[in-house]
């Protein structure tokens, strides 16, 4: 399924879950509320899951996450690794400010162990979007290789 294809059908349900995950974001400290959904196609059901997260913050600052590390965990808690049994089909992001503001270098990394490619819509307070993909924001992925 194409990204158009997947924002033509489920834009209503995507933006239902974005809002929902924001409206959980623990974000006391900046402000800057995120939430984050990935979308998973089960190749043997056919059924769509939406698997989210929100940035959750804490006082010492280098125990924060991420909205897109805590949706890509939690896919992965509950099985729904990308492989033959699930294809992520796309990561969406939400931020409800007037930019469009893209997964940071930390994410896109974790994102990488577990897909080479995939599109990455971000949408901003309005829910216009921009759509990257991760082989393109993230040309030069450390991975498995080195640490043979």
């Amino acid at each position: 399924m194409k990204i158009d294809e997947i924002l033509e059908k489920y834009i209503e349900k995507i933006k239902q879950e974005l809002i929902f995950y924001n409206n959980n974001s623990y974000s006391p400290y900046s402000k800057f509320k995120v939430s984050s959904v990935l979308m998973i196609l089960n190749n043997k059901s056919n059924l769509v899951n939406f698997i989210g997260g929100t940035n959750i913050e804490n006082s010492s600052y280098g125990l924060t996450i991420c909205a897109e590390r805590v949706a890509v965990f939690n896919a992965v808690s509950n099985g729904l690794i990308n492989n033959y049994n699930n294809k992520w089909l796309s990561l969406f992001l939400y931020v409800p400010v007037k930019e469009f503001v893209p997964p940071c270098g930390a994410c896109r990394q974790v994102i990488s162990e577990f897909v080479k490619d995939i599109p990455i819509v971000v949408f901003n307070k309005e829910f216009e979007f921009k759509i990257y993909y991760l082989s393109e924001i993230f040309k030069e992925v450390f991975g498995p290789s080195f640490l043979k």
